[in-house]
């Protein structure tokens, strides 16, 4: 076997959009964890996890699963920034209410179905050249095929009418002026053509709809929910609470035709925990419909390991006889260096010391691989030396995710701020005390009290809390709230600790 270079490998994309491009995408995605098969339960239809967890690269796995098991299968991949654009189209630039906005969202998902099934006909062989029941789908197909082009080429119209007054110039000049008609007391009546507003036919298109889907089936999956953003924090929780809602309602209506119909969406779940302040009942939706990516716990650590090496043995032919375990032997040995004299043996193993930079995303993993990739591309194998050389790129990456993370849900000021206070208070571990007492003599406007600011940092990763096993300390461990045993706020008398991929761009 000749000895391989790390500019040999590949570790995969940070953006699961351009990974999911790669023409070896179908081999490298990793199955292990068994997310494609929770999946294709018949309750999940929301994709959920932190930014960069995978969550696009699920769903363009599972695209084309169904896809090619199912050649009467129509399918998909949408951004929710069309929506605006059939908002933009359908109202102007105007503010709409809840309510309208709730019956348009239905209308949008539906419209978007139709448009699918008009554009990706099917041919008589892909039903297994059976004559009837190809022409009874093409005559429904056709059907839905006309009212749209209706709608959306020639407009469909109502008829509206009404009486108007005529002027006197026009009366003037009528006949029978002189019959003793007063001129003043004469009204005409008129017909207009006014275009159907959506909610007067979303029951026309729905009707369309089922009869086509008697025959084939669709699968339209909804994806960037970043990029749908209104100014009020609050109007955003609640278009995409009420989103959720019209997405589970549909899939109700698309299940009783054909269990292999589906809308599936993406949702970070930063986003959705703070549903439940704006919708209580949310919750009981979300239990039963979520499919959620967390590689940091127990042996989901273990699964992200596997998952990068199959990106590696999957990504060039001449790994193909290795197995996953062959890649982890020589890609990521046990670095002898880390046991020479006047070192600490290191306790954990490299995977645990890269995962402990980041929030336990493929994608905190993927960029940090990559960086050391790119710094020792003649190297045959990783170390931890080479964590630490990586380490200030990495940290400036880890701090711009986290800071477009935080966008959703802060003004950008406001977070300028937040970093500003941690890179001026230079310290890794303090407490409570320690940090008012800097807030005091220093001026930043955080306008929020001190306990909030300080449950801000914990909740968003920022920071962890000590958690001491017994009364010697040293046995204890750090607490982060991106574990899901995590508590919901932190520990105001605990010491804290900032995460360790931030400390690098912060310069503490």
């Amino acid at each position: 076997m000749r000895e391989y270079k790390l500019s040999d490998i590949y570790i995969g994309q940070a953006d699961g959009e351009t990974e999911s491009n790669n023409d070896k995408f179908i081999d490298m995605f990793y199955t292990g964890n068994n997310k494609c098969e929770e999946l294709n339960q018949d309750s999940k239809y929301i994709i959920t996890g932190r930014k960069g967890t995978g969550k696009t690269v699920l769903a363009k796995y599972y695209l084309y699963e169904q896809s090619k098991n199912n050649g009467l299968l129509v399918s998909k991949y949408g951004n929710l920034k069309d929506l605006s654009l059939h908002e933009l189209i359908e109202f102007g630039d105007i503010s709409l209410s809840r309510k309208i906005m709730f019956n348009f969202q239905q209308f949008y998902i539906f419209k978007e179905i139709a448009c699918m099934l008009i554009q990706n006909k099917k041919s008589l062989r892909e039903f297994k050249f059976n004559p009837i029941k190809y022409v009874k789908y093409r005559v429904r197909q056709n059907t839905l095929e006309k009212f749209y082009n209706e709608k959306y080429n020639n407009n469909i119209h109502e008829i509206i009418t009404g009486t108007e007054s005529s002027s006197n110039e026009i009366q003037t000049s009528l006949k029978g002026r002189d019959a003793g008609v007063d001129a003043k007391s004469i009204n005409s009546v008129y017909s207009t053509k006014k275009e159907k507003e959506f909610y007067k036919i979303v029951d026309t298109i729905k009707h369309y709809v089922f009869d086509v889907l008697k025959y084939i089936n669709i699968l339209f999956i909804i994806d960037d929910f970043d990029d749908y953003f209104i100014d009020d924090k609050d109007k955003t929780l609640r278009f995409l609470i009420d989103f959720t809602i019209n997405v589970k309602e549909i899939n109700d209506f698309l299940y009783k035709i054909s269990k292999n119909n589906r809308c599936i969406i993406l949702l970070r779940d930063d986003v959705i925990d703070k549903f439940a302040t704006q919708d209580s009942n949310i919750q009981k939706i979300l239990i039963d419909s979520t499919v959620k990516l967390n590689w940091i716990e127990g042996s989901n650590q273990m699964e992200l390991k596997k998952m990068i090496c199959n990106k590696i043995l999957n990504s060039n032919k001449e790994f193909k006889n290795m197995s996953i375990s062959d890649v982890e032997k020589l890609f990521f040995p046990i670095d002898k260096h880390a046991r020479t004299k006047g070192r600490k043996k290191h306790s954990k193993g490299f995977f645990n010391s890269v995962i402990e930079l980041g929030f336990g995303r493929p994608r905190d993993v993927i960029v940090l691989l990559n960086i050391i990739k790119n710094k020792n591309p003649n190297n045959n194998h990783f170390t931890y030396f080479m964590i630490n050389d990586a380490l200030l790129d990495y940290s400036k990456h880890f701090i711009d995710e986290l800071k477009n993370e935080l966008s959703f849900h802060y003004d950008p000021s406001f977070i300028k701020t937040i970093f500003q206070v941690l890179t001026d208070f230079k310290k890794r571990f303090f407490n409570k005390e320690e940090l008012e007492l800097f807030l005091n003599t220093n001026e930043y406007n955080i306008q929020i009290d001190l306990e909030t600011f300080i449950n801000l940092l914990y909740k968003q990763g920022i920071i962890g809390y000590f958690i001491p096993k017994g009364k010697a300390s040293k046995n204890g461990f750090y607490t982060w709230r991106y574990y899901s045993n995590a508590t919901e706020d932190v520990d105001l008398n605990a010491h804290y600790s900032i995460h360790k991929g931030l400390r690098k761009g912060l310069n503490i």
